[in-house]
């Protein structure tokens, strides 16, 4: 048997208890998860593993649908909801990487030449 726990947040992380959170099992069926005042979240009935799709909705923002892989045992899920037509910054980090420049990579290299002389 398998369980699932959502939790729905805002963007700063902080729990939102007023939302509509659907799981649509392997089954095809369709579960309404209810909101948990001790956990600070919804959670699913136990059920057989599988795939399932997870909607939430909430009045104030931006509604999710994922798909989400629920295994044997316990299982959690997090869903960040943005207000609408507000970017949302995740944390995290961006790697650049070294853009090598020059006639080999069809850059100009130095003083815009194209390539090399001929001599």
């Amino acid at each position: 048997m398998s369980q699932l726990r959502v939790d729905v947040t805002d963007a700063e992380g902080r729990p939102l208890d007023n939302a509509v959170v659907q799981l649509t099992d392997s089954t095809r069926e369709t579960h309404h998860l209810e909101f948990d005042k001790n956990t600070d979240a919804y959670l699913a009935a136990k059920g057989q593993p599988g795939l399932a799709v997870v909607t939430v909705e909430h009045p104030d923002y931006e509604a999710q649908t994922r798909n989400v892989l629920v295994a044997e045992g316990e299982n959690s899920e997090l869903f960040m909801l943005a207000k609408p037509g507000v970017p949302t910054l995740l944390p995290g980090k961006v790697r650049v990487g070294h853009r090598r420049e020059g006639p080999d990579r069809g850059h100009p290299g130095p003083l815009g030449a194209q390539g090399t002389a001929a001599g």
